[in-house]
């Protein structure tokens, strides 16, 4: 299955959608690839999106004042994430 097909797929678990609103979004989608311990949000950043996980999986995490990493969620395929709070 395409990354769009399973997006449209998870959304319209949820809502309809018409031919035309399944096309605007399938134009307007931006898939990407993305590398191990690579970032989606960097920290500090505005985060500007709403990321679809299509394949693998992503931990969302913050790094306190002391360094030490704590785990927010971990995140697998067909599931949505993205840093809410700096999102909106």
């Amino acid at each position: 299955m395409e990354p769009s097909e399973s997006l449209i797929a998870n959304i319209e678990r949820f809502i309809t959608l018409t031919d035309d609103e399944r096309e605007y979004l399938t134009a307007i989608l931006r898939v990407t690839a993305v590398r191990k311990k690579q970032y989606v949000c960097q920290p500090e950043f505005v985060c500007r999106y709403r990321s679809y996980v299509f394949s693998g999986s992503l931990r969302s995490y913050f790094v306190d004042a002391n360094g030490q990493e704590h785990t927010i969620s971990l995140v697998i395929e067909d599931w949505w994430v993205s840093d809410f709070y700096s999102y909106t």
